[in-house]
C-alpha cells in the first residue's frame, strides 16, 4: 500500500446560491438500485459532465465526462463513489472506481485526516 498526501485548497468564497442554480437538473435516473438527480455541468474549457446525485442523501453516486485524448480522441471516463463514511463530520467516499475505453482504476482510501500537517518538501519535484 502506498500513501497518498492530497493538498486540497477550500475556495476563498462559499458559492452563492444563484450559481448554484446556475448548473441545470436535467432529470433523475436510477444508479443501481438508487434514485440520482443528474446535474449537466459545463467546464471551463467546455468540457461537459453529468454528476449524478443520489436523491435521499445527497452525495454524488457517479460523474460521466467526456475527455479530449491526444492521439486517441474523444474518451468517456465514468467515476463512481461508494462507501461513504463520515469524518470530522464530513461525509467521504472511501472507495472509487474510475473506467474509461482507456484505463481503469480503482482507489480505496484507507484514512482520512483533516488539517493534518504535511511538509511542503513531500510536493516538491525530485
Amino acid at each position: 500500500m502506498v500513501p497518498c498526501y492530497l493538498k486540497i485548497r477550500q475556495r476563498s468564497q462559499p458559492r452563492s446560491s444563484e450559481q448554484i442554480s446556475n448548473e441545470p437538473l436535467t432529470g433523475s435516473e436510477k444508479i443501481g438500485e438508487r434514485d440520482a438527480f443528474v446535474l449537466l455541468l459545463k467546464g471551463q474549457g467546455g468540457t461537459l459532465s453529468r454528476l449524478f446525485i443520489d436523491a435521499g442523501s445527497y452525495l454524488p453516486l457517479k460523474s460521466i465526462v467526456k475527455l479530449e485524448v491526444p492521439q486517441i480522441g474523444e474518451v468517456e471516463q465514468t467515476t463512481e463513489f461508494s462507501d461513504y463514511r463520515e469524518v470530522d463530520g464530513i461525509k467521504v467516499p472511501f472507495e472509487v472506481h474510475a473506467n474509461s475505453a482507456v484505463q481503469t482504476s480503482r482507489i480505496v482510501i484507507t484514512k482520512v485526516e483533516h488539517n493534518a500537517k504535511i511538509d511542503d518538501a513531500m510536493f516538491s519535484k525530485p
